[in-house]
């Protein structure tokens, strides 16, 4: 099978934007202005609003394009999305994680109630960190509970170790 040899259309020329090349197209009617930047009056937004078929705002906030005979249906609120950023409040006097405790307790004596120390801790920082005092001691008495459990049960492995080799030492007969 031979290729036949077909005429192409050359493509179109490329432009950054992927518009076709030349003039935007008109708008049916001008912007509608009016931001921050530029003075406006109650008046002119109650008509704009009005226009729209919306609830009226203090000032606009922005540019819209308004096409001629084309609106939005009825009971359409414009508006801009606000973001709201809620902060918790700290903690006048925030309770104590134990998080270094909890963490020495693990590597040193008791590894598994180490580790719930160590989560207990987390759980009491982050309810220190969104600002609820009362899950906060809850927390912190626990992992405080679970460290002190763990180094107990560390000490007392180490005193029964000590004591199991010191009877293997004189069973032995060394002296």
């Amino acid at each position: 099978m031979e290729k036949q040899d077909e005429a192409y259309d050359p493509p179109p020329p490329y432009t950054p934007n992927g518009q076709p090349p030349g003039p935007p197209p008109p708008y049916p009617q001008p912007l509608v202005q009016g931001g921050f930047n530029e003075p406006s009056t109650y008046a002119q937004h109650v008509a704009y609003s009005s226009q729209l078929h919306s609830v009226p705002m203090a000032s606009p906030t922005g540019y819209y394009p308004v096409p001629q005979g084309v609106s939005p249906p009825p009971g359409t609120i414009l508006a801009q999305p606000t973001l709201i950023t809620i902060m918790p409040l700290a903690l006048a006097n925030p309770p104590p994680d134990y998080l270094l405790y909890s963490i020495m307790v693990t590597i040193m004596c008791c590894w598994p109630v180490g580790i719930v120390a160590i989560l207990k801790s987390i759980k009491c920082r982050n309810a220190i960190n969104r600002g609820n005092g009362e899950e906060a001691r809850i927390f912190s008495g626990q992992a405080k509970r679970f460290a002190h459990i763990a180094l107990g049960v560390g000490i007392l492995f180490m005193i029964l170790c000590s004591i199991y080799y010191a009877v293997q030492f004189v069973s032995r007969g060394y002296r």
